[in-house]
C-alpha cells in the first residue's frame, strides 16, 4: 500500500470518528482556475459558504475572472468552534482582475537617466538611473540614500537575506556587525548573483524580445513567453499604484529607474519579509510602523524596501501583501529554471563562471555566456560523467501542510526536510518575526495551545558552509472552544500532517 493510500485512509478514518464525536470540519477544496461561480458550487458542495474579493492577481498564469487563491489557502482544515462563531466556514474567493496596461511593446526603452540624458534600456539602465538621479538625492535623507546607493548595477547584489532597523536611538556596539546610534541601521546580504547584470537580464531580455518563447516541454515547466512576462509585469504594476498611492506615477518622473527596480525584483519574486517591534508614530492619525525588518530573496527586498519608504511617509500602505503581486520565482530566482531544461539558474551561473570550463572570459562575456545558458533548454551544465549542478544546492525537501486551524488546548508539530547540506545543519524558528527560544530542531512542538498562538510560524535551516534553506510560513490559526474528549486532541495537527504538502524553499549564501 502506498503512502498516498495509507494518508487517505488514516485521514478518512480520523474525519469519521471525529464526526461521530459531534463536530464539522472541512476541507477547503481545490477551486484555482474556477470562474466564482463554480467555486461557489464546489465550496457549497463540501459545506462551505463562498465570499469573493477582486485583486489583480498574484500568478500571471490564471486568465481574468477567475479564482487564483483562497483565504484560508486550500487544503486547510476548518474546524467548527464551541461555542459556534458566525462565518467560521466562510471561505474567500480570490479572482484575478485584469490589468491597466502599465507597460506595452516596445517596453525598451523605458524613460531616460535625468543626469546623463540617456535611454534607459534595461534595468541595468535603470539602476543606474536611480542611483544618480540628482532630483531623488536632493529629497532623500543622507541614510537613505545611503541604501539607495547599494543598488549600483556593478556591485548591486541585495536580495540574499538582510535586516534593517529603522528606529535604534541608542545603537549596539556589542552587534556583529556594531550598529551606530541613529535613525537607520541595515546590514544586507546578497545570494552571489549580481542583480542588475545577471538576475534581472533575463527578464530585460524577454521583455524586449516580443518572439520569445519556450513552449512548456515537461509536467513541471509551464512555458516561458514574453506575452506571460509582459502581463505579469503590468499585474504588479496596478498592485503597486494601489500600495504606493499618487506617489507612484510620480517617482516614475521624479525617480525614474524606481519603478523599474520594484517590478523587476517583484517579479524575481523569491523571499518574504518579517516585520516585527511596531510603534506608533506621531501622525495623525498614528501609524502602526515596524522598527526592524528581516528580509530575504528579491520579493522580501522590496517588502523591506516599501516599509523604509513607508517610514517617511510617502508609501500610501507600507506593509502590502505580497501574495497580490505577479511573481514568478519558479523561472527567475535563483532556485528558478528560466528555460525549463532541469538546471537551475544559479547552476548555470556557476557553470559558465568556472575557469577551467570557459577560461578567459570578461565580466561581460561571462554575462553573455550565461544568457545563452539560462534562456535556451538546448544548453545546459553537462549530466556525464556527473551532473554537473548535483550537491551544489542545500534546499528544503519538503515541510509539513503550512495552513492549520485548531481549536484552543491542541497541539500541532511543524516539520521539515532538507537536502543537499554540506556538514551538519542548524535550525531557527520564528513566531510572527520573534526567535522561538529553544526550538533548534527540524520539527517544533506546541502542546495546550491559545488563541495567543495564532500567527505566522517560519524555519531557517543553515549548513555548515552557510547556505540557507527557509520554509513557507505555516500559518497557525486557533479558534475558540476545544474539541469533543472522544476527539485525539491532537487531530488537527495530525490531519494537516497528513495532508502533507511541499514548500517552496530559497537557497541562498551570504554575500
Amino acid at each position: 500500500m502506498t503512502k498516498n493510500v495509507v494518508r487517505v485512509v488514516v485521514l478518512a478514518i480520523l474525519m469519521t470518528t471525529f464526526t461521530m464525536a459531534g463536530a464539522v470540519a472541512q476541507t477547503v477544496p481545490n477551486v484555482e482556475g474556477m470562474t466564482a461561480a463554480a467555486a461557489g458550487t464546489a465550496l457549497t458542495n463540501v459545506g462551505l459558504v463562498k465570499a469573493t474579493t477582486n485583486k489583480y492577481g498574484s500568478s500571471a498564469n490564471w486568465p481574468s475572472g477567475k479564482v487564483y487563491r483562497t483565504i484560508p489557502p486550500i487544503g486547510t482544515v476548518i474546524v467548527e468552534p464551541s461555542p459556534t462563531v458566525p462565518g467560521w466556514n466562510t471561505v474567500t474567493c480570490v479572482v484575478a482582475t485584469p490589468p491597466s496596461p502599465f507597460k506595452s511593446d516596445p517596453v525598451w526603452p523605458w524613460g531616460t537617466n535625468a543626469l546623463e540624458g540617456t535611454d534607459v534600456n534595461n534595468f541595468c539602465d535603470a539602476q543606474q538611473a536611480l542611483v544618480t538621479n540628482p532630483t531623488l538625492i536632493s529629497m532623500i535623507p543622507p541614510e537613505y540614500m545611503a541604501l539607495i546607493s547599494l543598488l549600483a548595477c556593478e556591485t548591486g547584489d541585495l536580495n540574499g537575506s538582510s535586516q534593517v532597523i529603522l528606529k535604534n536611538p541608542y545603537g549596539d556596539p556589542t552587534h556583529v556587525p556594531p550598529i551606530a546610534e541613529g535613525p537607520l541601521f541595515y546590514a544586507l546580504h546578497g545570494n552571489n548573483m549580481n542583480d542588475g547584470k545577471i538576475e534581472l537580464r533575463l527578464i530585460g531580455d524577454i521583455l524586449g524580445n516580443v518572439s520569445f518563447n519556450i513552449p512548456a516541454h515537461l509536467p513541471e515547466y509551464t512555458g516561458l513567453t514574453h506575452e506571460k512576462v509582459l502581463h505579469a509585469l503590468n499585474v504588479s504594476a496596478e498592485q503597486f499604484e494601489q500600495d504606493v498611492g499618487s506617489y507612484w506615477t510620480l517617482l516614475g518622473g521624479l525617480a525614474n529607474g524606481l519603478q523599474q527596480v520594484l517590478l523587476g525584483h517583484m517579479l524575481i519574486g523569491d523571499g518574504t519579509a518579517t516585520l516585527s517591534d511596531y510603534h506608533l508614530t506621531d501622525d495623525t492619525p498614528p501609524v502602526n510602523m515596524p522598527n526592524e525588518i528581516n528580509c530575504s530573496g528579491s520579493g522580501g527586498f522590496i517588502m523591506a524596501l516599501l516599509a523604509v519608504l513607508g517610514s517617511t511617509g510617502i508609501i500610501a500602505n507600507p506593509t502590502p501583501d505580497i501574495t497580490d503581486y505577479a511573481r514568478m520565482p519558479e523561472f527567475f530566482s535563483k532556485a528558478g529554471d528560466a528555460d525549463g531544461d532541469g538546471a537551475t539558474n544559479y547552476c548555470e551561473y556557476y557553470y559558465v563562471n568556472d575557469p577551467a570550463v570557459f577560461p578567459g572570459l570578461t565580466n561581460d562575456q561571462m554575462v553573455e555566456k550565461y544568457v545563452e545558458y539560462a534562456l535556451n533548454p538546448a544548453k545546459r551544465p553537462p549530466l556525464t560523467p556527473v551532473d554537473y549542478c548535483d550537491g551544489i544546492a542545500f534546499k528544503l525537501i519538503s515541510q509539513s501542510s503550512p495552513n492549520l486551524w485548531l481549536p484552543v488546548g491542541s497541539t500541532f508539530t511543524l516539520s521539515l526536510v532538507t537536502g543537499g547540506a554540506g556538514g551538519t545543519v542548524s535550525y531557527a524558528w520564528t513566531f510572527n518575526g520573534q526567535p522561538i527560544s529553544g526550538a533548534s530542531g527540524e520539527t517544533y512542538t506546541k502542546d495546550n495551545i491559545t488563541l495567543l498562538d495564532t500567527g505566522k510560524y517560519i524555519c531557517t535551516a543553515t549548513d555548515s558552509g552557510k547556505k540557507m534553506a527557509v520554509t513557507a510560513e505555516w500559518q497557525v490559526t486557533v479558534v475558540a472552544g476545544t474539541l469533543p474528549l472522544a476527539a485525539p486532541v491532537a487531530l488537527g495537527a495530525l490531519i494537516g500532517m497528513l495532508l502533507g504538502g511541499g514548500g517552496l524553499a530559497m537557497f541562498r549564501k551570504r554575500g
